[in-house]
């Protein structure tokens, strides 16, 4: 494939690395990640015994623009270095699969960190600096002339001291100095409202985007949420988002206001960001957060909501399934070795066999007892389970305050082998 260049970006296939025989010198460990052109699983390198991750693409089934959405991250890639993006470590080419080598960030990714909290907020101090962390990068790319066009949590990867590591640069997009860009892409929970209105777009797009995972941070929940595409981009078009919780600076709180207007010339630019969040930072004290903390702990909602799921092993043994806290179940459809529950964030969690990597969460293990939520379609608007036969699982509506408990008998239906998405 030719050089080109017309504000997209094409990859010359003569600046890979020469095809390999064998993927010498290398340790597969587990798959990290699936997505449409083939899958990330990490490695060791046993010259430098250090642990990366190689994205492995198979081109030959590809058409052309496919295939340069596949090149165009390595080369975005082989463009930047910085402490918080992920490290490009190299391409090659082997038997028609194209390998992209580079850094592993060993903490997960930021929407499974979120996840994990169970519903805990994050102290503003670590908010901060996360998103600090994360405008350094955007500022890094800007800087280039270059947009991510798929910023998101899952998109964000950490370190073990929670550093971030921005990645996932496949729709990436360099641009010439006076060039918008038209084409529509992204995830839809994070796409800016001129590009649901099919306007042109540019780096503001992408602070849009950083606005909605910022907000995501404070809140632990999606900027806007919908169940339908049509109904999604009203929303991110025409109507505002709900109040971030009250234990937050002002500072905090114009932060995300500024970040999140509607009108792309209104929101700040990378480097503003970077100027003026250090400033917030120094400004936050403890006791400040400890005592907002407590007043939004007053403040909260009386009803408290949750689902409880219990399973018979036998007519006298029913034991409780470790769901999250504060996950609140609309499905479930189960078969005797799979387990998969919609929530009411649409959000899937998979247990049960998972010996070939059947519950999407990049591993295989002979079976998982706990529920896992699966990271990969998190962008994915999943509305119902496709079920068969009759089981039955009891769900528990717990009021905290009003100390009542409900019982309600579900009827769930179970699948031949596993269910279907």
């Amino acid at each position: 494939m030719g050089e080109e260049y017309n504000g997209e970006l094409y990859f010359s296939s003569s600046d890979i690395r020469p095809t390999k025989t064998a993927l010498d010198g290398y340790q597969r460990i587990r798959t990290v990640g699936k997505g449409a052109f083939g899958v990330a699983a990490l490695y060791r390198n046993t010259n430098k015994n250090n642990l990366v991750v190689i994205k492995q693409i198979n081109m030959l089934d590809m058409t052309a623009q496919e295939r340069q959405l596949a090149l165009n991250e390595a080369k975005v890639l082989s463009l930047l270095n910085h402490p918080y993006i992920i490290s490009y470590y190299g391409s090659f080419e082997m038997d028609g699969v194209l390998m992209i080598e580079m850094e592993y960030a060993d903490g997960g990714t930021l929407a499974e960190y979120l996840i994990g909290r169970n519903s805990n907020l994050l102290p503003e101090r670590q908010i901060l600096e996360m998103f600090l962390q994360m405008s350094e990068a955007i500022q890094c790319i800007h800087q280039r002339n270059i947009l991510h066009r798929d910023l998101k949590t899952t998109n964000v990867f950490l370190t073990k001291k929670r550093k971030v590591k921005l990645g996932d640069f496949g729709i990436s997009k360099i641009m010439t100095t006076k060039l918008q860009a038209l084409t529509v892409v992204g995830t839809p929970y994070y796409i800016s409202p001129e590009m649901c209105e099919g306007k042109q777009y540019d780096q503001k797009s992408d602070i849009w985007a950083l606005g909605c995972i910022l907000y995501e941070m404070t809140s632990l929940q999606r900027t806007f949420d919908a169940s339908n595409l049509p109904a999604l981009i009203h929303f991110i078009t025409k109507e505002n988002f709900a109040p971030i919780p009250l234990c937050y600076s002002s500072n905090l709180k114009k932060l995300v206001n500024d970040l999140l207007q509607k009108d792309p010339l209104r929101r700040p630019d990378a480097n503003y960001l970077v100027e003026i969040v250090p400033d917030f930072i120094d400004f936050i004290t403890d006791s400040n957060w400890i005592q907002e903390s407590s007043e939004l702990e007053s403040s909260n909602d009386d009803l408290l909501n949750r689902s409880v799921v219990y399973q018979f092993s036998s007519p006298t043994n029913l034991t409780p399934v470790q769901l999250p806290f504060r996950v609140q179940i609309l499905q479930l459809a189960v078969s005797q070795t799979h387990f998969v529950a919609l929530t009411s964030d649409y959000s899937i969690f998979t247990w049960g066999e998972d010996k070939h990597g059947q519950l999407g969460h990049g591993e295989e293990t002979p079976w998982k007892n706990d529920p896992q939520c699966v990271v990969s379609l998190l962008d994915k608007h999943i509305t119902q389970l496709n079920n068969k036969n009759i089981y039955f699982y009891f769900f528990f509506k717990l009021c905290i305050y009003c100390h009542i408990m409900l019982l309600n008998s579900i009827q769930c239906q179970q699948s031949r082998s596993r269910a279907t998405l």
